[in-house]
């Protein structure tokens, strides 16, 4: 079945739901596999193997009728993965096998919301993503809003120069987000539904009754961090904060200006010390109430009274108490005082509330998504790898983009390292790719480059020594300019293979350049990962 084709027996339609699904757990798109699992693990039904899903999507098995458990249970797992949104989807799918449509009873179970829209008169619409809904989306910002980069260097006494160096030069880079119909999924009441999805972000966060909170939430790969900073450009950039304030998960900080490191103390994410964080952006004096965390709560309050701020944690997933600092985070927040966290999973975040406004990045799935994506991909990298530029005329072919969505699952960081791939040798090189999914692939791809680099003679294996030492520079919060890159080469004995090795990096593993003139690199945080354990 080709992307995009009209469908409406039972198997099509399940086929559909489950491809518009996101596996929460792995990222990507939901697997014949995890569907099984999450019938057991959510709906509570038993038994059920990926050989029976695939068999029910092919139409070569049907459900009993009088298996409602499982027919309740699908639409059950559907709705809680984003597969679905509505009732009359819901209906519509049991009705094309010839199934009697959910009772009372059912939809309370499925989604209990949904009985009451029905009663107020509200349309189920108003639940879908903008981009699958009819009509035009309305933007609060202009298109480009945020696609400036913000000078931190320049902004210092405004913005907290302690963000990890990957999240600060996504805030300092231009152009590094591509928005995509249908990528964000953000839940709306009615009044809202006609806002596009990153202008429903924009809303909850400037405007007084919006949610104090909002929950970026994503697999590896995603691009919830690069979300972010668009969305905190923005807001930057249109006067809506004057204060940027916030951390990575980190054990270390950084001043992005001078480049010094400073080690903080084990146990930094407690309430207490989140606390003393916010305390030295601030500019409070560090030994006034120790130990006396509602006095801090109530001195932080106090120095933000009247400054309009936002308050970015980013990585919660490496937290092991995350809810605890969720609670922290979400009792400095107010009318002009929002926050925003990102995250692999919400699961085990026990203080999610009326007031947090959750925040899900789709898998990318349309042809003309993956067709748009990729063409800028492409004009961001070609510089640092010209053979990119032969493949723009061919994403016109849909049979190629479509292969590459299939084995990839629409996870934009497989796409962007696949593609580059494509360029090193043929299209033919998908074909080739394991059978594996989200992070599983994700690092087959990036042992591949590693073995590659391995096989590259002198020049592979500078290359390999250049990307250890930046990992462990960026893990560490430190600026990797030209300058250090430099120095570093000569101190190695390896200056003359610098620019073949930077070269190779670009090429193979996109490392990323903000700053073109003095030099500010860094990796994707999934590769910084990989490279610890090598």
């Amino acid at each position: 079945m080709a992307f995009g084709e009209a469908v409406n027996t039972f198997g099509a339609l399940l086929a559909k739901y489950r491809r518009q699904c996101t596996d929460l757990l792995r990222g990507g798109m939901l697997t014949q596999e995890r569907l099984a699992e999450l019938l057991e693990q959510e709906a509570k039904v038993a038994g059920y193997s990926p050989v029976r899903v695939s068999n029910w999507e092919r139409g070569q098995e049907t459900i009993r009728h009088d298996n409602r458990e499982l027919l309740v249970g699908l639409v059950y797992v559907f709705h809680r993965c984003g597969g679905l949104y509505s009732l009359d989807e819901a209906n519509g799918l049991l009705f094309a096998g010839g199934y009697r449509q959910l009772d009372e009873v059912e939809i309370q179970r499925v989604a209990p919301g949904w009985l009451e829209q029905l009663a107020g008169g509200q349309h189920q619409e108003a639940d879908r993503p903008a981009a699958r809904q009819a009509g035009k989306a309305v933007h609060l910002y202009p298109p480009d809003c945020g696609e400036a980069g913000v000078d931190l260097g320049a902004q210092r006494l405004l913005v907290s120069a302690t963000f990890g160096a990957y999240f600060a030069g996504l805030l300092e880079r231009r152009h590094n987000y591509v928005e995509l119909p249908g990528q964000i999924a953000v839940p709306a009441p009615p009044h809202l539904a006609q806002l596009a999805p990153i202008s429903r972000i924009f809303w909850a966060l400037q405007e007084a009754k919006g949610q104090r909170l909002v929950v970026i939430a994503a697999e590896g790969g995603m691009g919830k961090s690069t979300l972010a900073a668009r969305v905190v450009r923005c807001l930057y950039q249109e006067q809506a904060i004057e204060m940027i304030l916030g951390d990575s998960a980190k054990n270390q900080q950084a001043n992005i200006v001078t480049g010094a490191v400073t080690s903080i103390e084990p146990g930094y994410y407690d309430p207490a010390s989140f606390y003393r964080r916010l305390y030295a952006q601030l500019g409070l004096p560090a030994g006034r109430a120790e130990g006396r965390e509602k006095q801090r709560l109530a001195d932080i309050a106090d120095r933000l009274a009247g400054r309009r701020a936002v308050i970015v944690v980013d990585n919660l997933e490496t937290l092991e108490r995350g809810s605890e600092l969720l609670a922290a985070l979400k009792s400095l927040t107010g009318r002009d005082i929002r926050a925003i966290v990102t995250t692999r999973t919400v699961s085990g975040l026990d203080t999610l509330s009326a007031d947090t406004l959750v925040v899900h990045l789709q898998p990318i799935q349309e042809l003309d998504q993956a067709r748009t994506f990729l063409a800028w991909h492409i004009d961001r990298y070609q510089g640092e790898h010209p053979g990119l530029a032969r493949l723009k005329p061919e994403l016109e072919e849909p049979k190629r983009l479509q292969r590459l969505l299939e084995r990839t699952g629409g996870i934009p960081l497989l796409m962007q390292l696949v593609l580059s791939d494509v360029a090193r040798y043929s299209w033919e090189y998908v074909e080739l790719l394991p059978a594996l999914f989200g992070q599983a692939l994700l690092g087959f791809l990036y042992q591949a480059r590693w073995q590659d680099l391995g096989q590259a003679g002198q020049e592979g294996a500078a290359s390999r020594q250049l990307l250890q030492w930046m990992a462990g520079e960026q893990y560490g919060g430190r600026k990797i300019s030209m300058e250090r890159l430099a120095a570093w080469a000569t101190g190695q004995g390896t200056a003359g293979y610098l620019s073949e090795a930077l070269r190779l990096l670009h090429e193979r593993f996109l490392i990323v350049n903000h700053d073109p003139a003095l030099g500010n690199f860094t990796l994707f945080p999934s590769l910084v990962e990989f490279l610890r354990h090598e």
